[in-house]
C-alpha cells in the first residue's frame, strides 16, 4: 500500500543524495542511516515502475548497497528476492550478466552455497572457451562474474576492486554496481560474522568445539544490535541487560551466552526463565535443536508451581517464574534441588520489562531479589523489549551493564483506519499521510474481517488481536462465513505437508472440542482463534500451524502478542478499548503487538492496521498516545501497589503473594540478619529505584508482613525473625498464610478418613475425585476464580470483602449455592475424564454471554475449557500445597501425579503421563490409557516393548506416541 504512487524522480534524487553521502564516508559503521532514510530506500526498491529491466536492476543494487553498509540484513535478505525476479529480463542474451545477478541475489538471500555452485558451473573451463569469441559485453560480463566469485566465494575482494576500477573507466555502470554489491557484502559479512565477533569479544570461542557449534548454527551474519551486545561482553561472565526491539534475535544471544558459560563452567547449570507458556515452549524447542551438539541436556521443568523434583536435572533448564520459585523453596530440604541451584552460574530472565506490571511483576521482583541475596555466584542476563526504559532495572540486576537497540531488523508500516474510511499511514517525524479510502460499517469486527479478507495473500498469515475471548472467536467465525471463496482458495494452495498438518489438527481438535465446534469449523477453513477458552494443547497446535503458515489468519487475545515468535506478516487491531487501569490500549502493549508483524526471515516489513474509534474517550488516542514520538516510559517497581488493606480481589492476591515471598525468603538460608525488613526491602528493585517515600513504604510493608506472620504463628521474633515449624510448612506450599490455615483444617478432618486411601493410588475413585475437588476450593487463590463469587458479589469491593472473610474462615455462604456445587461437580467430571461437551451439559445457564452465560452448545464447550483452565492452575497449585501439608503434618503420602490430574483432566497415572510426558491430546491419552492400564510403570513397559497396541488415535497423537516410545526405549538403555 505505501509503495503505490511513488514519485520516481524525486525518490531517485533522494537516493543519489544518500549515495553521495555514502561515498564520502566509506568507513561508516552499521546503523548510521536514519529510519526515514531506510524507509526511503526500501520504498524505491519496491516501487512498481516501467523502467528498462537493467535500470531496475541498477536501482535495486544501489538500494541493496546502502542496506548492506548499514547492516540492514533482514531487509536486504528479503529484498534480494526482488532482484531475482528481474534478473532474466535484465540479462537477456547475456548469460554471464545473469550469472552475476543471480549470484548476488543468492548470496544476499543467505544461499551462499547456491551462489558458489552456480558460479563454479557458470565459470567452468568449457563455458569460458565457448564464449571466447563473443563480443565486448561478454568479456566484460565474464570479468565481472569472475571478480564476484573472488569476493563472494574466495572471500577476497581485491580482484573485485580492480575490476570495479576497470568497469568505471569503461563506463559500465551496471558492472560497477554489481561489483559494489559484492564488495560491500563481502566486507559486511566479515564485519558481522558471528564467530569472528564472538572470538574478539570472548576467547572461549577460540575453542574448536564452540567454534564448530557456532559454524553449524548456519548464521551468516549478526544484526548490528546483536554485535553490539556481544562486544559489550554478552558471552563473558559479566552480567548484562539486553533491551532490543522484537525480532532482534535476543534468544540467539541468550543461547550464545549459555554455550559460553557452560564451556567455562562445565559442571554448572543454567536456568532460562520464560514468563509465558508459549514462550517457554518456543525456547525449549529452539535450544533442543542446537545445544545438544555441545553435549548439553535441555530440560523444560514445567510451567506451574510444582515441588516435584525430576529424577535428574539437565544442565540447561527452562522454567516459568512460578516453577523456579517452587524449586528455590524446595532447595532448603532437597539435596538434589539445592545442588542444581548452587551450581547455577547463569539465570536468563526473558521479558524483563514485565517486572514493571502489577500482578505478576512483584512476584518476579521478589523472586529475583531472593536469588540475588541467596546465591552470590549466580549471574544474570536480562532480556527486555525496547518498548520501555530498563536503565534502572539494569542498575539493580546487572550492575548497570546495559546494551540497547532502538531499531527493529525489519520495518513496520502502521496504518490507522479512520471512522470515515480514510486510511492514514504513520510517517516518523512528519505529518501522517492518507494512502487510500475504504468504507467502514461502524462495526469493528465486521470491518476487521473485511480488511483481512481483502489483504493480499502475500500478507498472510494475519494476526488479529482482540480485547476479549468472545471477540476473537466472533472475528474468526466472520472470516469463515463472510469469505468462503477466500477460504477455499487458501486451502487449495497449501502444499502436501501443510495440508497434512491441517488435516491432522482438525481431527485432533474435533476429538477434543467436537466436530461442530467453531474452532473445528474455522480450522477446517484455514482460520484459527487463540484464547483462554481453548485447551492448552490446542493452543500449541494453533501456534504450530501458524509457524508453518498453514493458517491464513489467527484471531487472538493479547497473550499471543507477548513474546510470540510466529510468522505474522500483518496485524489487525479492531478495538482501542483494552482491559487495564486506563481502559485503553496502552503504548507498551501496542509496541509489543506491532512487533508481531514482519518477523525476521518472514518479511522485510510488517503492516499493522489499527481501527480508530468514534468514542469520545478514545478520540485522538492513536495520534496522541500510540503514535507519539515521546521517549518510552521507564519500568518502575510495583511493590508500592501491594497494600495490607486490600480493596479488590487483585489487591488481596498481591498482598497474599508478598506474604508468601517473605516466608520464602525467611527460609532461603540468608535471612538471619538484624533489621530484616530493611535488608529484604533494600534488595528489591522498587526500593533501589524508588524515592525516599517509596523506600519507606516497601520497608514498612515488609515489617508489617513479618509482624503479621508472627501474630498468626508462622514466624517468631527471635532477633531476628525465623519461621516456626508451621511457617516452614506454609513456605513450601507457595500459598498465602490464610489458605494454608484453611487447608490445615480440611486435611485434619480427612486424616483418618479419605486421605490415607490415596497413598499408592494409580487411579482416583469417584469418592476420591470429589474429595480432591472440594479440597481445591479451600484456598483463596481458587475461590477468587469461582463463578459463584463473580455472580454472587457484583462489585470488586463486595468480592474482596467476602474473600477476606473466607480467608479468616468466617464465610461459608458459597456452600449454600447450587452454582458453587455445580462448579465442584464440573471439576469432578473433568478429573474423571468426561468430555467438555458432557461437562457443559451439567452447568447452569446464567444468561448473556461467556462462561456459561450462553445456551449455545459450542460456546458452553469453550466455557468449560476456559473454566477448567482458570480453576486448574490455582487448583493444581492448591493440591500441591495439600500434598505437602499431608506429609509434613500427618505423615501421609499421596501420589504427585494428582496435581497434574487436576490440570490435565485425567483419573489415572497413565493418562496423566501420556499428556504430560508424551504430549498426547486428552481424548487420545484417555483412550490409550484404557488399553494400557492405570499404572504408569506397567504402561511405560508396554510402550517400550512396542507390542502394536490396536488403539485408534489421530495422526498427531500417533506421531507423539512414536516419539514417546522412542524416549522410553532410550531411557531403558541408560
Amino acid at each position: 500500500m505505501r509503495h503505490q504512487g511513488v514519485n520516481r524522480r524525486k525518490n531517485r534524487d533522494r537516493l543519489l543524495e544518500l549515495l553521495a553521502l555514502e561515498r564520502l564516508d566509506t568507513a561508516t559503521s552499521f546503523g548510521h542511516l536514519a529510519e526515514d532514510q531506510v524507509e526511503t530506500i526500501v520504498a524505491i526498491a519496491l516501487a512498481e515502475v516501467t523502467d528498462d529491466p537493467q535500470d531496475q536492476v541498477f536501482v535495486l543494487l544501489e538500494c541493496l548497497n546502502l542496506l548492506i553498509r548499514d547492516g540492514q540484513f533482514a531487509r536486504m535478505k528479503l529484498l534480494a528476492a526482488r532482484l531475482r525476479s528481474v534478473e532474466r529480463a535484465a540479462a537477456a542474451g547475456r548469460p554471464f550478466l545473469e550469472l552475476s545477478i543471480s549470484a548476488i541475489a543468492s548470496s544476499l538471500a543467505g544461499s551462499a552455497t547456491r551462489a558458489a555452485n552456480d558460479l563454479a558451473r557458470g565459470l567452468g573451463p568449457r563455458t569460458r572457451s565457448d564464449e571466447r569469441d563473443h563480443g565486448e559485453h561478454t568479456r566484460r560480463d565474464l570479468a565481472v562474474a569472475a571478480a564476484i566469485k573472488s569476493a563472494l566465494v574466495d572471500d577476497d575482494a581485491s580482484f573485485a576492486r580492480r575490476a570495479r576500477d576497470l568497469m568505471t573507466r569503461m563506463g559500465d555502470g551496471l558492472g560497477v554496481s554489481l561489483l559494489d554489491s559484492a564488495i560491500a557484502w563481502q566486507s559486511a559479512r566479515e564485519g558481522a560474522n558471528p564467530l569472528a565477533n564472538l572470538v574478539v569479544a570472548d576467547p572461549s570461542f577460540e575453542d574448536e568445539k564452540l567454534a564448530d557449534y557456532v559454524r553449524r548454527r548456519g548464521i551468516e551474519v549478526l544484526f548490528p544490535p546483536q554485535i553490539s551486545a556481544i562486544r559489550n561482553g554478552l558471552t563473558t561472565d559479566e552480567e548484562l541487560t539486553v533491551s532490543l526491539p522484537t525480532s532482534s534475535g535476543k534468544t540467539l544471544l541468550a543461547e550464545f551466552k549459555i554455550a559460553a558459560t557452560l564451556h567455562r563452567h562445565p559442571e554448572a547449570t543454567v536456568i532460562y526463565v520464560a514468563p509465558y507458556r508459549l514462550l517457554s515452549r518456543q525456547v525449549t524447542r529452539e535450544f533442543q535443536r542446537h545445544l545438544p551438539r555441545l553435549g548439553h541436556v535441555v530440560q523444560n521443568l514445567g510451567t506451574g508451581y510444582d515441588l516435584d523434583t525430576p529424577s535428574r536435572f539437565g544442565n540447561v533448564l527452562v522454567s516459568t517464574p512460578e516453577r523456579l520459585d517452587a524449586l528455590l523453596r524446595k532447595a532448603a530440604s532437597d539435596a538434589m534441588t539445592a545442588d542444581a541451584l548452587e551450581r547455577c552460574r547463569l539465570v536468563v530472565f526473558d521479558e524483563m520489562h514485565l517486572i514493571g506490571r502489577a500482578g505478576r511483576g512483584p512476584r518476579f521482583e521478589m523472586l529475583l531479589t531472593r536469588l540475588k541475596l541467596r546465591y552470590a555466584d549466580m549471574r544474570f542476563l536480562a532480556l527486555s523489549a525496547a518498548s520501555q526504559g530498563v536503565d534502572e532495572v539494569a542498575d539493580w540486576l546487572t550492575d548497570g551493564r546495559l546494551t540497547k537497540g532502538a531499531r527493529r531488523p525489519t520495518g513496520t508500516i502502521e496504518v490507522a483506519w479512520r471512522t470515515n474510511g480514510r486510511l492514514i499511514q504513520r510517517v516518523e517525524r512528519r505529518t501522517s499521510t492518507g494512502v487510500g479510502d475504504l468504507d467502514r460499517s461502524g462495526k469493528p469486527l465486521d470491518d476487521a474481517a473485511l480488511l483481512i479478507s481483502r489483504l493480499s495473500p502475500a500478507y498472510r498469515p494475519v494476526l488479529a488481536v482482540c480485547t476479549q475471548r468472545a471477540y476473537a472467536e466472533s472475528l474468526a467465525t466472520r472470516l469463515v462465513e463472510d469469505d468462503p471463496l477466500g477460504s477455499n482458495l487458501w486451502i487449495s494452495e497449501l502444499d502436501a505437508d501443510q495440508a497434512d498438518r491441517l488435516d491432522g489438527a482438525v481431527k485432533l481438535v474435533a476429538s477434543m472440542m467436537g466436530p461442530r465446534h467453531p474452532l473445528t469449523v474455522c480450522l477446517r477453513n484455514g482460520v484459527g482463534f487463540h484464547h483462554a477458552g481453548v485447551p492448552s494443547l490446542v493452543l500449541g497446535i494453533i501456534e504450530e500451524l501458524a509457524a508453518h503458515r498453514v493458517l491464513r489468519a489467527v484471531s487472538a487475545t493479547t497473550t499471543v502478542a507477548e513474546g510470540a515468535d510466529l510468522p505474522f506478516l500483518a496485524v489487525v487491531i479492531p478495538h482501542l478499548n483494552f482491559q487495564g487501569s486506563t481502559g485503553k490500549l496502552e503504548r507498551d502493549l501496542y509496541l509489543n503487538i506491532i512487533g508481531r508483524a514482519g518477523r525476521v526471515n518472514v518479511a522485510m516489513e510488517g503492516i499493522v492496521f489499527i481501527l480508530d474509534s468514534g468514542a469520545p474517550t478514545l478520540r485522538n488516542h492513536i495520534s496522541q498516545s500510540l503514535w507519539t514520538t515521546a521517549a518510552v516510559g521507564r519500568v518502575r517497581g510495583q511493590l508500592t501497589s501491594v497494600t495490607d488493606t486490600p480493596r479488590s480481589p487483585d489487591e488481596i492476591a498481591w498482598y497474599g503473594e508478598y506474604e508468601s515471598q517473605v516466608m520464602g525468603w525467611l527460609g532461603d538460608g540468608d535471612s538471619y540478619h538484624k533489621d530484616q525488613s530493611t535488608r529484604l526491602a533494600a534488595g528489591t528493585f522498587t526500593y533501589q529505584a524508588g524515592n525516599t517515600s517509596e523506600r519507606r513504604y516497601v520497608e514498612g510493608l515488609t515489617q508489617t508482613v513479618l509482624e503479621s506472620l508472627e501474630d498468626r504463628g508462622f514466624a517468631v521474633a527471635a532477633s531476628p525473625y525465623r519461621l516456626t515449624d508451621r511457617g516452614e510448612r506454609a513456605r513450601l506450599t507457595g500459598l498465602n498464610p490464610q489458605s494454608v490455615v484453611r487447608l490445615e483444617t480440611t486435611l485434619a478432618a480427612g486424616k483418618s478418613g479419605w486421605l490415607p486411601t490415596l497413598a499408592d493410588a494409580v487411579e482416583l475413585t469417584g469418592a476420591q475425585r470429589e474429595q480432591v475437588a472440594r479440597t481445591i476450593y479451600e484456598s483463596s487463590e481458587t475461590m477468587a476464580n469461582t463463578l459463584w463469587l463473580r455472580r454472587a458479589r457484583k462489585t470488586e469491593t463486595a468480592r474482596s470483602s467476602y474473600l477476606a472473610e473466607f480467608a479468616r474462615m468466617r464465610a461459608d455462604e458459597h456452600l449454600d449455592s447450587d452454582i458453587f456445587w455445580a462448579e465442584v461437580s464440573a471439576l469432578v467430571l473433568w478429573i474423571a475424564g468426561e468430555t467438555l461437551d458432557a461437562i457443559a451439559e451439567t452447568m447452569p445457564t446464567f444468561g448473556h454471554t461467556g462462561l456459561f452465560g450462553s445456551s449455545d452448545r459450542s460456546s458452553r464447550v469453550s466455557d468449560v475449557a476456559e473454566y477448567v483452565s482458570r480453576i486448574g492452575y490455582p487448583g493444581s497449585w492448591t493440591w500441591t500445597a495439600a500434598h505437602t501439608l499431608m506429609r509434613e503434618l500427618h505423615g501421609l503420602s499421596s501420589p504427585t501425579w494428582i496435581s497434574d490430574a487436576i490440570e490435565y483432566g485425567a483419573p489415572t497415572e497413565t493418562a496423566v503421563n501420556l499428556q504430560r510426558s508424551g504430549g498426547l491430546s486428552r481424548p487420545g491419552a484417555l483412550h490409550l490409557a484404557a488399553a494400557l492400564g492405570p499404572s504408569w510403570d506397567t504402561a511405560a513397559e508396554l510402550l517400550r516393548q512396542d507390542d502394536g497396541l490396536d488403539v485408534e488415535l489421530t495422526a498427531v497423537d500417533q506421531d507423539r506416541l512414536r516419539n514417546l516410545r522412542a524416549s522410553l526405549q532410550q531411557e531403558g538403555t541408560e
